[in-house]
């Protein structure tokens, strides 16, 4: 077995992340195993004589689940269940059976981290969200207390442990944010194999001071916007604020668990849902506002969109687990629990009634994000893999 080292994650290898990634692991990468590139990916240098893709889990994401789940009646996250185990089963044994010595991967893939166990591989992986028991639990409580009945994966009890007990396998812990890597210390995961690497970077250069004055104003929340997000106690805030003269723009998917909030205990003024847009479309809807960005997530692990929304100079209103350990009170935005309703609406109103607070803050926003890409980050993971042979 040589001393390489194979990447292997259920995602679209984009080029801030993984193909830096593979990139920069050199002569040292043996493969990388992904669902493919971007639409409109133009190649340039990959290492495509190193890289198995495959669009089949997107397939079956897409067509086969949706008509199984109509004729079996499986809730509809079973897509991305089935989208996972899919990619898992094609690439499980290759991984095992390539030339590499460490790989890094995700407990999204149990049956890949297994056969690399067996193999005698050192396996890494990235802690993309916090410990899956606590989140869990957060989950469960909300859904009790709010009645929901179409949950979405976090709350499935077998996934969730599935996640726990691959976490407590591997050999090494990439965690993404000092929030998260602190309720996998709480959950009894020795320090010792617990590394963090911030993944607080945006996904492209963040443009020099300037200012939006001028345009129009909004609070923007943006994710794919299901109870882990934290919307639904947005949404009851916004409410209680009663702000008029200012909308909320929902941008993104609305899950299956806040489509049944929605139904259930809206309507809610003056909020603007776009639906899905392209990630192109959604920084074209970002360029055209002078906004407060929010998001309420209970919880995380860092949240690409935090950076993403600051680099276009909006101060954010979160939670503590949406902070990407970049939100600082009072400087560039504002921390608060997301269970507490009331001081959330009371944050939105302070913002509505003086919209001056959110333009003061544009500058030191955009400064917090400025020294830090995703391709930072993904040098980074490449560095300390390669420290590990």
């Amino acid at each position: 077995m040589d001393n390489r080292i194979s990447v292997c994650f259920p995602a679209v290898f984009d080029r801030a992340r993984y193909i830096t990634m593979l990139k920069a692991l050199g002569g040292e990468l043996c493969r990388g195993y992904g669902i493919a590139y971007p639409l409109g990916h133009k190649y340039t240098d990959e290492p495509v004589d190193r890289m198995w893709l495959t669009r089949i889990p997107t397939k079956v994401h897409r067509f086969v689940i949706p008509l199984a789940s109509l004729f079996f009646g499986w809730p509809q996250y079973y897509r991305l269940l089935y989208y996972y185990r899919t990619f898992d089963l094609m690439v499980a044994e290759r991984v095992a059976n390539d030339a590499s010595r460490i790989v890094f991967t995700t407990t999204l893939l149990p049956r890949t981290i297994e056969a690399c166990k067996k193999a005698g591989k050192t396996v890494v992986v990235e802690a993309g969200n916090s410990e899956p028991e606590m989140e869990h639990a957060r989950i469960m409580g909300e859904y009790r207390q709010f009645g929901i009945k179409n949950m979405h994966i976090y709350g499935d009890s077998r996934f969730q442990a599935s996640k726990a007990t691959h976490f407590r396998m591997v050999d090494r812990i990439i965690c993404i944010s000092n929030v998260s890597m602190q309720t996998y210390l709480d959950a009894g995961i020795a320090e010792e194999m617990i590394t963090m690497i911030p993944l607080t970077g945006c996904s492209w250069p963040v443009e020099g001071e300037s200012s939006n004055i001028g345009k129009e104003k909004a609070f923007i929340t943006t994710a794919f916007h299901s109870f882990i997000k934290g919307t639904h106690r947005l949404l009851l805030a916004w409410r209680e604020a009663c702000i008029s003269d200012i909308p909320l723009i929902v941008v993104g998917e609305i899950c299956e668990d806040m489509r049944e909030f929605i139904d259930r205990y809206g309507p809610f003024d003056n909020v603007i849902f776009t639906g899905l847009l392209s990630q192109q479309q959604t920084r074209d809807l970002w360029h055209r506002y002078n906004a407060c960005g929010v998001l309420l997530s209970l919880a995380e692990g860092a949240v690409r969109v935090i950076p993403e929304m600051m680099s276009y100079g909006f101060p954010m209103l979160v939670s503590q687990d949406a902070t990407c350990d970049l939100v600082k009170n009072g400087v560039n935005g504002y921390i608060v629990e997301p269970t507490d309703t009331s001081a959330i609406a009371d944050r939105l109103r302070w913002f509505a009634e003086d919209w001056s607070r959110v333009e003061s803050m544009y500058n030191a926003v955009k400064r917090s994000v400025r020294k830090r890409t995703m391709e930072d980050y993904a040098t980074e993971v490449a560095d300390y893999l390669i420290g590990l042979l």
